[in-house]
């Protein structure tokens, strides 16, 4: 008896001699926190964004520019094109960085903050759209004799460049009043929400279309892209 309570003894030095083990499981990142707002920085008054990290939630903001991260429902995840949870693939995607040029104006951040549309330098006749899938850059033509115009991001007339009247339509009433010139209001909502009506300086009126799924937010003067 007495040899078994002598070895316990000297067992028990050991017993507490021994290093504890390190814990080595890497912390999960909780994708809940630390997400930057993008809510914060939104001029185009953009509704739902893409989760940065996990494609099976979102961003959605408010009017008060706060920002709620929303989970999708189960076996579905976030579609930026179509702004809305659709059901997941059959096969796990995993995303892989898109090479982008040196000058790409379609970066993953800009697009999702709703820039989606870029002046060509030089030729005011074109502008560039974003494909929010790939991060392509798209060159687009606008109708003739319209040009684009980054400040309500669509093709305008270029009443300043000499195309006269052409494409101007009678309005009755005409919003291009005098006063409404001289204050600098030039553009104002049409009947279709994705178009809308500029001025000249002679108080001829034209109508312009958005570009697609883009509305006229007469509140921002440009086009938007809308709640869905």
């Amino acid at each position: 008896m007495n040899h078994l309570v002598l070895g316990l003894v000297l067992l028990l030095p050991l017993s507490l001699a021994v290093p504890a083990r390190e814990k080595r499981d890497a912390p999960c990142q909780d994708t809940y926190i630390d997400v930057p707002n993008v809510c914060a920085s939104n001029p185009r008054g953009m509704v739902f964004f893409p989760h940065p990290t996990d494609h099976k939630k979102y961003l959605q903001c408010d009017v008060y520019n706060n920002m709620y991260i929303v989970q999708c429902p189960p076996c579905q995840e976030f579609v930026f094109s179509a702004s809305r949870c659709q059901p997941s693939s059959t096969s796990p995607v995993t995303p892989a960085p898109t090479p982008q040029p040196v000058n790409n104006h379609c970066t993953a951040e800009g697009m999702a903050r709703g820039y989606l549309y870029f002046k060509v330098d030089g030729d005011n006749t074109k502008y560039i759209e974003c494909d929010p899938n790939t991060g392509s850059e798209n060159i687009i033509s606008c109708p003739s004799p319209r040009v684009w115009d980054m400040s309500v991001l669509s093709c305008v007339y270029d009443t300043q460049g000499g195309s006269g009247h052409f494409g101007a339509i009678p309005l009755d009433p005409n919003p291009c009043t005098s006063a409404a010139i001289s204050a600098g209001h030039l553009y104002f909502p049409y009947i279709a929400q994705n178009q809308f009506i500029q001025c000249d300086n002679r108080g001829n009126a034209y109508i312009n279309t958005c570009p697609f799924r883009f509305s006229w937010n007469a509140y921002l003067q440009t086009c938007f892209r809308p709640v869905f």
